[in-house]
């Protein structure tokens, strides 16, 4: 119903200033869900299979307790940091 009424009326539609940025708005977030969705999906074929999920997992979880390792030694040595 108010898609008629704004095709009937078009030209009022256009003349303001704030239906312009609500355009402006819509095309930006949609450029930005595009973007999100793409991302998503290359993600997902990237970790389908699981023994790469599985790798992964094990080499963050390596390099969080290596980091971890290097802190404390850090700290033993070095108290003032």
């Amino acid at each position: 119903m108010w898609l008629l009424q704004l095709l009937q009326d078009a030209s009022s539609f256009v003349d303001h200033l704030g239906n312009w940025e609500l355009v402006l708005w819509c095309l930006t977030l949609s450029v930005f869900l595009m973007r999100y969705v793409t991302l998503g999906t290359s993600i997902n074929k990237k970790y389908r299979n699981f023994s790469v999920l599985i790798t992964e997992q094990v080499t963050l979880t390596m390099r969080q307790s290596v980091s971890l390792s290097v802190s404390v030694i850090m700290l033993q040595y070095c108290p003032t940091l």
